[in-house]
């Protein structure tokens, strides 16, 4: 039987109203180190192109793609970008700003292993315009190199023991309501990249960073506990607290961290573990009456018959509502709330998601089930022949198969 309360007993207050605790790091490691910072202060942005817009395009998707662009500026604006000098350089002779030296450019690169970074930024400058000589020619001498990089990156991406998963939490407010979940992804790739840490490729074909949001907001939809988790090419020097800060600075008003945790590269991602979402909505002034009327009818019908909503509770003029969350549960609350009573989602606004509830991450007590498991027929012929006990018996001695 489903429960209209879907809020425990344990509650506090705060100026959003009444809050429940989530803590999605309280599966991990107790030894692992956690940073807690609420008292702190493309794939590629080049792949955000405002210019060669499509008349079918609406306004609105217009104006907003032209907000992120001119976020991602300011980020990079605000402060000197730590990114590999090579990087910067071909960035900077795509803009026009400097000559690139191809041949010494293209042996910092490799020595640093960006070749399928730097493909990728040259790429993502050519979308929708010409390309000029001297790209073609870097491109041309660039691709073999990246197909090379990524054939040795594919053989050796399971006992690569560099590679370090981070499970960073943020609050999404006003102003930054209306970055959808691929915004914020720019967003945050924007301010690794500003901060000098490089984001690990996944294994396709055109290699994408390994940035993943558990749970996606829709745009016009905050949150308080949400969470992202990024894959770095190496855990990054110095301390996590001043590296936290530095990236806080780079991003835009309304988007705050706080929390900073390396997890296990097997721990399963938040997105398989969602039970259920918690929401709150301030209420505007003309539709109290209604959501009063609405939420009273299903109160008293236990909610049976709705699809979506799994409980609920009204406090004049806050609509506390909990709703379903899994793989395939990933309705925007907005248009569920516009359905429910029966007006436009553009009159829903300011919906907060206030918490979640997971279930425990099995696999973390599993551990060695996910360890490198030794497969190779190359390395079992030399610990076979390295003196060991294990003695090869030739039975060979089968009577030959006649068919027919």
């Amino acid at each position: 039987m489903k429960s209209t309360q879907p809020f425990p007993q344990k509650m506090w207050k705060s100026g959003l109203g009444i809050l429940r605790p989530t803590n999605f790091f309280s599966d991990l490691d107790d030894s692992a180190p956690m940073h807690s910072l609420w008292d702190s202060p493309a794939p590629y942005p080049e792949a955000v192109r405002p210019d060669a817009n499509s008349p079918a395009v609406p306004a609105e998707a217009l104006a907003r793609r032209r907000r992120l662009q001119a976020t991602l500026e300011a980020m990079e604006a605000g402060f000197p970008s730590l990114e590999p000098a090579c990087l910067q350089a071909l960035r900077s002779a795509l803009k026009g700003c400097m000559e690139l030296d191809p041949v010494a450019w293209l042996q910092q690169v490799q020595a640093q292993s960006l070749v399928e970074e730097s493909l990728a930024i040259l790429r993502a400058s050519q979308r929708g315009g010409q390309t000029e000589p001297w790209l073609e020619s870097l491109e041309q001498r660039l691709l073999p190199l990246a197909i090379k990089a990524q054939a040795k990156r594919l053989a050796s991406y399971h006992l690569d023991s560099r590679r370090v998963m981070v499970r960073y939490g943020f609050s999404k407010a006003v102003p930054a309501l209306d970055f959808d979940d691929r915004d914020l992804q720019l967003i945050f790739l924007q301010a690794f990249r500003l901060e000098g840490l490089i984001v690990a490729l996944d294994l396709g074909k055109r290699p994408r960073p390994l940035l993943t949001s558990d749970h996606p907001l829709p745009a016009g939809v905050g949150g308080l506990a949400e969470t992202m988790e990024v894959t770095l090419r190496t855990e990054p020097r110095g301390s996590v607290d001043e590296l936290v800060l530095r990236l806080q600075r780079r991003l835009p008003d309304g988007l705050q961290l706080h929390g900073w945790a390396v997890v296990p590269n097997h721990a399963a991602p938040l997105g398989d573990r969602g039970i259920c979402s918690h929401w709150q909505w301030c209420v505007p002034l003309a539709l109290q009456r209604l959501v009063q009327e609405r939420c009273q009818v299903f109160m008293a019908t236990g909610g049976q018959a709705d699809a979506f909503f799994l409980g609920m509770a009204w406090a004049d003029p806050t609509l506390s509502f909990s709703s379903r969350l899994g793989e395939s549960r990933a309705t925007n609350p907005s248009k569920a709330l516009a359905a429910w009573l029966g007006v436009s989602p553009s009159e829903i606004r300011g919906i907060l998601r206030v918490g979640m509830d997971l279930r425990a991450d099995a696999r973390l007590a599993q551990g060695d089930r996910f360890e490198p498991k030794l497969k190779n027929l190359y390395e079992d012929a030399v610990l076979l022949g390295g003196g060991s006990n294990i003695v090869l018996v030739d039975e060979d001695d089968d009577d030959p198969i006649q068919l027919g």
